[in-house]
């Protein structure tokens, strides 16, 4: 009889124990999802970051190339007054033609980078915006997980001193059914 009791104690230990762990729910794997979401953000807010980076520097650099070309354009053009031959004057069209033809690949290549550079800021933007209401709902969720552990923490405690001192009284071949 005594054997029936200590088992009927220790399954209602097992319970408040399940009541404690139902109480937190999925509240500590929503949290640890929420923290991996704020990592990959942030990872990919510094990758865009650094890629508007790099894109900038392209962009300058492509806007020296077009400065160059501009002004060897105009000198082209200078030079084309200067000419003696027909001979001479062609060479030199199909020179500016051809840093005209390298001019608007370079502009046209400016204005591809751009629109990405745009594309990319506008991307950042809207995870920097995520970032914040992800982060906050993530302090929410902790506070609250921190709360209901702290206030269980103590009752889980007890009840697993409980339960430890339940199953040292009870014969090991009961236990095992009951585990069972």
């Amino acid at each position: 009889m005594k054997s029936i009791q200590d088992l009927t104690d220790l399954q209602n230990i097992d319970s408040e124990l399940k009541e404690i762990e139902d109480l937190l729910g999925d509240l500590p794997l929503k949290v640890s999802s929420l923290k991996n979401d704020e990592k990959s953000l942030k990872i990919s807010i510094e990758d865009g970051k650094n890629k508007i980076l790099s894109l900038d520097l392209e962009i300058k650099k492509l806007m020296l190339n077009v400065e160059t070309i501009t002004q060897k354009i105009e000198k082209q053009k200078d030079q084309l007054f200067l000419v003696t031959n027909n001979r001479q004057y062609d060479a030199l069209q199909v020179e500016i033609d051809h840093l005209k033809d390298d001019l608007d690949s370079k502009e046209n290549r400016i204005i591809e980078l751009t629109e990405n550079k745009e594309m990319l800021e506008e991307k950042v933007a809207n995870e920097e915006k995520n970032l914040d209401s992800l982060s906050t709902d993530l302090k929410v969720r902790i506070n609250r997980l921190e709360d209901l552990m702290g206030e269980n923490a103590e009752k889980k405690k007890e009840y697993e001193i409980k339960k430890g001192e339940k199953r040292s009284e009870i014969d090991q071949i009961i236990l095992q059914r009951y585990d069972k």
